[in-house]
């Protein structure tokens, strides 16, 4: 095949790259594809350059969220002046993820291709696959592109996928990591964008196939084992409430493979929302799991915040949790958001209450800043800002290690990718 693949990304993005490159290993048209991993930057462009110079045609791939648009942006500029379309014109750079998903014409505006819109285990390979046999990749469902006159063309997006039928990481291509075991979730938080990106009904691998998995990553000399899901508890579940029988299945058979210090769930890469916390759910992660700690999306001590962001779930809810966490042994690393929109000085005060009270109990706080999402509800929002008596409240915590968290670069971040942002859609920054 007269075609390879570059994948560009880094930390933030080679989990979601991994999953495109195994639907690609899957994928009876592509034998014997040649597929690339590169680091922004300079890596990327002499990659690029080499297989332009080997190739009848290169796809140059990123899949990024919104906080990384600055640098993708950067990033696509260099490639396309070391690379003009004029002198290579059989370069395609195509982008996926989260941003390309909620705003593909932004996406389109930074020098792209094409767009991926929505899930990639389909829509990537069919692209993939136009491009190499001389098709029509812009016809492809899920796919977004803009003619030469300047006119986008969209085919909607891809159909949601299930998740057994397609592999979460690329054993031919070496590419191992966390095991994604949920995709999709049932509330409607306005802060995040989830329920936008890959619906509103969770979907489940199953333990036979998270299993599977679990044995090729052991294989392949990762013995860590790691899930990712929007709320790991509810692994298997329709809503918040634990499926009992999924987890312990799903958590005993991996301890029996990997070891029980190798086991990780409510952990980084995933967390727990507090009404899934449970003493049944909480013991199965405490005899199978070798985390000692329990990640638990708190988001706020306000009552008014909770409802106005539509969390679900009350101040009490939180209390009890961390409570659950403590009584199994397990240390609560609470998220908590500051500068949700609407937030006033007396719900502020009302978190840090919480705050206080969580740490005397033994919890750590993870603090972020608002970032506004494009795909979620408060997704036009400004970003949030953090007074300084908050400042010197979770600075006094992380000096006692009580707090941890990088929210002063969340806040200066968010700033830069809404003025970009503006840009491209040509409307005012929002104050």
């Amino acid at each position: 095949m007269d075609l390879a693949v570059l994948l560009v990304g880094g930390r933030q993005s080679w989990n979601s790259l991994s999953a495109l490159v195994g639907a690609l290993e899957v994928d009876p048209r592509f034998p014997d594809l040649e597929v690339r991993f590169a680091a922004p930057g300079p890596e990327a462009i002499a990659s690029a350059s080499a297989l332009t110079a080997r190739y009848g045609r290169v796809i140059v791939g990123f899949s990024f969220m919104t906080p990384d648009l600055p640098k993708v942006a950067a990033q696509v500029a260099q490639l396309r002046q070391a690379l003009p379309r004029v002198d290579h014109p059989q370069l395609h750079l195509v982008a996926g993820g989260p941003h390309a998903t909620a705003s593909w014409r932004t996406t389109l505006a930074l020098g792209f291709d094409y767009a991926v819109v929505g899930e990639g285990e389909v829509a990537f390979p069919e692209l993939v696959w136009q491009l190499a046999t001389g098709g029509r990749p812009e016809g492809v469902r899920g796919v977004a592109s803009q003619r030469a006159d300047g006119a986008y063309l969209t085919t909607g997006r891809a159909r949601p996928i299930r998740l057994d039928d397609y592999p979460p990481f690329s054993p031919r291509y070496r590419r191992h990591g966390p095991i994604e075991i949920t995709r999709g979730c049932p509330h409607r938080c306005r802060f995040c964008a989830t329920p936008f990106l890959t619906g509103r009904h969770p979907r489940h691998r199953s333990p036979r196939e998270v299993l599977r998995w679990v044995e090729s990553c052991l294989a392949n000399g990762v013995d860590q084992i790691r899930f990712i899901a929007p709320n790991s508890l509810a692994y298997g579940s329709a809503d918040s409430t634990p499926h009992l029988e999924w987890l312990e299945e799903l958590l005993r058979a991996t301890s029996e493979l990997a070891g029980r210090r190798n086991t990780f769930l409510g952990s980084f890469p995933s967390e727990v929302r507090p009404d899934s916390v449970t003493p049944e759910a909480v013991e199965l992660v405490a005899r199978y799991c070798g985390n000692d700690n329990l990640v638990i999306g708190a988001q706020s001590g306000s009552p008014r915040m909770l409802e106005r962001m539509q969390r679900g779930h009350t101040v009490e809810d939180i209390y009890r949790a961390v409570e659950i966490a403590r009584a199994a042994g397990l240390i609560a690393n609470v998220d908590i958001i500051f500068g949700l929109p609407g937030e006033t000085l007396e719900d502020r005060r009302l978190t840090l209450d919480l705050i206080d009270r969580l740490t005397e109990r033994g919890a750590r706080i993870h603090s972020h800043t608002f970032m506004p999402l494009p795909g979620a509800a408060w997704g036009r929002c400004p970003p949030g800002r953090i007074d300084k008596e908050t400042e010197r409240r979770l600075g006094a915590l992380a000096l006692r290690g009580l707090q941890y968290g990088t929210w002063q670069k969340q806040a200066a971040k968010a700033q830069g990718w809404c003025r970009l942002l503006a840009q491209l859609e040509g409307r005012p920054l929002q104050p």
